[in-house]
């Protein structure tokens, strides 16, 4: 299995340009800048155009529509794309696990 990871594109991700081919396509967090629908629907739509077969999403720090309006930020990836949020997921037995939670600056 070949997974092609990738995390902090904070709607930059075009910048990438063209990713390696791979089975599993993982963005591990912080998609967004402001946080936004908005933001979040142009991110969905290139994640949705990636030719891997398998998506997973896990939202990161930045991307506060998760947590403002978790049941529209999630249907924005439509389907196709599975997102992990203290969840996992098996895939050809192999286990992944998202969570985006993370412990407040400086505490």
């Amino acid at each position: 299995m070949r997974i092609v990871a990738v995390a902090d594109t904070h709607t930059f991700e075009r910048d990438l340009g063209t990713l390696p081919v791979g089975d599993v396509f993982i963005h591990a967090g912080d998609l967004l800048r402001a946080g936004t629908v908005d933001e979040l629907q142009r991110v969905a739509a290139w994640i949705r155009s990636q030719p891997h077969p398998v998506k997973i999403v896990i939202a990161g720090n930045h991307d506060w529509c998760f947590v403002h309006d978790p049941v529209t930020a999630r249907l924005t990836f439509g389907s196709d794309v599975i997102y992990l949020q203290d969840s996992g997921i098996s895939i050809d037995c192999l286990e992944f696990w998202g969570s985006p939670w993370q412990p407040d600056y400086n505490e």
